[in-house]
């Protein structure tokens, strides 16, 4: 959805890139162009330098990352379910029940059966399998 200079496909700015190296390059030699085409240009050089802004990717942008902000955590299975119900989002909170709602079922079936089972390790699905996965 970026505009780019009106008149000017891909082949021609294919081809003034390769002449000039940059929109800067071909808005300082417009006098090179003829005709219509150098109308178009002369025009739209605002439009152009938006395009290009908006078509450049922020390299120097601060990011702070912590890792532990990104861990995954149990959801509220309740709040979930409400909210999947008010949205009528039948088959995710079928799903959803399906991931959370036996890890919950089984870590409850896992603590009844604490005494029979203490020499086996604990084997829990992670949290995030399935559909909601990431």
């Amino acid at each position: 959805n970026i505009p780019g200079l009106p008149g000017v496909g891909e082949k021609t700015a294919k081809k003034f890139l390769k002449a000039y190296g940059s929109m800067e390059g071909l808005f300082e030699n417009i006098h090179e162009l003829k005709g219509k085409m150098k109308e178009k240009v002369e025009a739209n050089q605002e439009l152009g330098l938006l395009s290009k802004k908006l078509a450049t990717i922020m390299l120097d942008v601060p990011v702070k990352f912590d890792e532990k902000d990104f861990e995954m955590c149990d959801p509220d299975i309740e709040a979930v379910k409400t909210i999947f119900q008010d949205l009528e989002f039948r088959r995710l909170t079928e799903n959803f029940l399906k991931t959370f709602a036996a890890e919950d079922t089984q870590a409850t079936a896992e603590t009844t059966s604490k005494t029979e089972e203490k020499a086996k390790p604990k084997t829990t699905s992670t949290a995030g399998a399935g559909q909601f996965s990431l």
